[in-house]
């Protein structure tokens, strides 16, 4: 069960409603940016993937491209995700600057540290035109809704997306992709003979890039630690379920029991000052007749007298 069907079963309506909106936050920004409308969960509608005009013959290279997109794992997947996201952003933000002055805008991130790791991929995500960017979008949103309703791939004759951009598709064209496995696919576009960056000092080592097999390993460690992570913090445990319900009923008896006591000591509080104004009044009685008995006494003796 994941958090939002749980919150449904709590009835608490509005919290599962903003589960569902966080656990697809990327891709209503997605689809929000091709078509500027998102998809109503609240009618059981995740995924909102337009299509675009004019759509032409898909080739070869367009069917590779796709076909390696489908087979990435799914730490590869994110992070390929993560980088088109960042990409979309920058975009926006582009236009943003755009409709307010004709400023010139960085063509990336200003950070040094970031230029090994980050920049390549997304250097070739900002040189895409339009068409060619939204396609790629188009590709991941159908991706994305595959693997959310678990769905088997598809055959090269069931493709349905439209042209994925033609530098990427080139790419993997000449850096034959069918040898290469999937951790190379997402590296592959920041090849030497395919690098629109400059080269950073620490990077090289006699003209190549230093990939050592202990850094394959430890990323290959990570990625599977990564993908565990993810499988055991994705759907709720009915046993975790079960113990925070139960914690939550816990806390609600004492709550109660708080409540209950704190209701006994004001009706004790109310008690007291019922006798208190009681005694106030005897009081006032009691003082009332002894001046009546003392104006009596005096009348008493002046008779006397």
């Amino acid at each position: 069960m994941t958090p939002s069907q749980v919150a449904k079963l709590e009835n608490h309506i509005e919290l599962a409603a903003r589960l569902e909106q966080l656990q697809f936050e990327v891709t209503n920004r997605l689809t929000m940016f091709l078509c500027g409308r998102r998809p109503d969960h609240s009618k059981q509608q995740y995924f909102l993937i337009p299509e675009l005009a004019g759509q032409c013959t898909e080739n070869v290279q367009m069917k590779s491209a796709r076909r390696r997109l489908r087979s990435l794992p799914s730490y590869y997947f994110e992070r390929f995700v993560q980088d088109v996201y960042d990409e979309v952003d920058r975009r926006e933000t582009v236009a943003a600057w755009n409709a307010v002055t004709q400023g010139i805008q960085p063509f990336s991130l200003g950070n040094d540290h970031c230029i090994a790791v980050f920049l390549p991929l997304r250097q070739k995500l900002a040189k895409c035109d339009v068409r060619g960017f939204a396609t790629l979008i188009i590709d991941i949103l159908s991706e994305a809704k595959r693997r959310y309703y678990g769905l088997p791939l598809k055959n090269d004759t069931d493709d349905s997306a439209e042209n994925l951009l033609k530098k990427t598709s080139d790419s993997m064209d000449r850096l034959n992709i069918s040898s290469m496995g999937t951790s190379e696919y997402i590296t592959s576009f920041s090849e030497q003979d395919y690098r629109d960056y400059d080269e950073v000092a620490d990077s090289l080592q006699n003209g190549k890039w230093r990939t050592s097999g202990s850094t394959r390993k430890s990323s290959e460690r990570k990625s599977d630690d990564s993908g565990d992570l993810l499988q055991e913090t994705g759907p709720v445990m009915i046993d975790d379920f079960l113990e925070l319900k139960e914690k939550l009923a816990n806390t609600e008896g004492t709550l109660t029991a708080v409540q209950q006591a704190n209701t006994q000591i004001l009706r004790m509080l109310t008690h007291l000052q019922s006798n208190i104004d009681r005694l106030n009044a005897d009081n006032a009685h009691v003082h009332d007749q002894l001046k009546k008995v003392q104006t009596t006494c005096s009348q008493v003796g002046l008779l006397t007298n």
